[in-house]
């Protein structure tokens, strides 16, 4: 073996030309070198998050936001999927009957959504008056007021349920114990306004670009869901349909922002900079920590307060709590209580819905789950959970 034929350029050096046994054995001792770093995985973090995931394609490590914090693609995002929500299976099933769930095969047909066109009048029940549960907003208006303070002038329990928003860097969290006695919440955040709705009956916490809107509580339920109005037109407006069933605007809808339905601890975890709604409101009166859902059982009982079409769907305990998906032509349901026999502490699914490749992050801690794209920079990554959980 001359130097001439070795494929390492420094085997030129003059030391080495003569002896072809110097040169074979650094080519072996090198090439098994390389063999070695290119099959060997990357080590994660030291200080890595609680939850950490590997991605096969590139070996990058991400944390629970959606973000790449080493390796190959670091500072890179997965997109978060907007058109998802929690909300109890009865409220779930009511509303999109051809859901499919996960684990079972898709049923492939296109959902109906609302018949607005076969609405009675009957459907739409009254059970407050006209913003007798009063919304929130910023500039302070004609109700309560929104303010956020700094997280650590606020006593929340670990197992406190929130809304959380992230819209480029800036995070709120929205308790329900506030949430529950209002039910609507709209102000600015990173340029975008928003609407941050809540209905106890369904336990579905949903965030929305309002445009110019204004919004307020009819009073009303659809489905035992939450219904809202327009201050403009005074159409009504479906919170779970994401669309309005009556009035000027009738089958307009509501672009959705993604939003987290889940326990503070896990929230503050993934998000520490976040700001928090305050329970200074101008309505110094309530009591933010009485909850007569909470006191009357309703969170775990079989009770449908009101009526609704279709009838239960037995599939799952009425209050059980899913995580929603709401694609152009097809719904999927995925069951909390499911995932978490499924996985315990945490896991991930790599999934797909309607072609689109998708990831599901489950989290016991946070009492659910949060879904982002699996495309990044033209990538279709695959991922695995690398760290261990107590």
């Amino acid at each position: 073996m001359s130097h001439r034929s070795c494929c390492f350029p420094f085997c030129g050096d003059s030391r080495l030309r003569d002896t072809g046994r110097a040169c074979a054995l650094v080519v072996c001792v090198l090439a098994m070198g390389a063999c070695s770093s290119a099959t060997a995985p990357p080590a994660p973090p030291d200080d890595g998050p609680r939850i950490m995931m590997r991605d096969a394609e590139t070996g990058s490590f991400w944390n629970a936001r959606g973000e790449a914090i080493s390796g190959r693609l670091l500072g890179g995002q997965l997109v978060p999927v907007a058109s998802s929500h929690t909300a109890y299976w009865f409220a779930w099933a009511s509303f999109w009957p051809e859901t499919s769930i996960w684990g079972d095969a898709d049923p492939g047909d296109m959902y109906s959504g609302i018949d607005i066109e076969g609405l009675e009048r009957w459907e739409i029940i009254p059970d407050e008056t006209r913003d007798s549960i009063p919304p929130l907003e910023a500039p302070s208006g004609l109700y309560g007021e929104v303010q956020f303070v700094p997280s650590e002038a606020v006593n929340l329990d670990d197992d406190d349920i929130v809304l959380g928003l992230s819209l480029d860097g800036e995070a709120r969290a929205y308790p329900l114990q506030i949430l529950i006695q209002h039910e609507i919440a709209m102000h600015d955040l990173a340029g975008h306004d928003v609407l941050i709705t809540y209905c106890p009956l369904t336990a579905s916490g949903m965030a929305f670009e309002r445009g110019d809107d204004w919004f307020g509580n009819t009073g009303a339920v659809y489905n035992n869901n939450l219904l809202l109005y327009d201050r403009r037109t005074r159409s009504l407006w479906s919170q779970m349909g994401r669309l309005s069933i009556n009035g000027e605007r009738t089958r307009e809808r509501l672009g959705m922002l993604p939003l987290y339905q889940g326990t503070w601890s896990a929230w503050f975890e993934r998000y520490p900079e976040t700001q928090v709604l305050s329970r200074d409101t101008g309505f110094g009166f309530r009591d933010y920590d009485a909850d007569d859902y909470r006191d009357r059982g309703y969170p775990t009982s079989e009770d449908i307060w009101f009526p609704q079409k279709p009838g239960l769907d037995h599939r799952y305990h009425p209050k059980a709590h899913v995580l929603g998906l709401i694609g152009a032509t097809t719904v999927r349901a995925y069951p909390i209580e499911q995932l978490a026999t499924e996985f315990g502490a945490t896991g991930v699914i790599n999934d797909s819905f309607e072609g689109q490749p998708i990831l599901l992050i489950y989290d016991d801690q946070a009492g659910t789950a949060t879904l982002f794209s699996r495309h990044v920079d033209s990538r279709e990554l695959t991922f695995t959970i690398v760290t261990p959980q107590a």
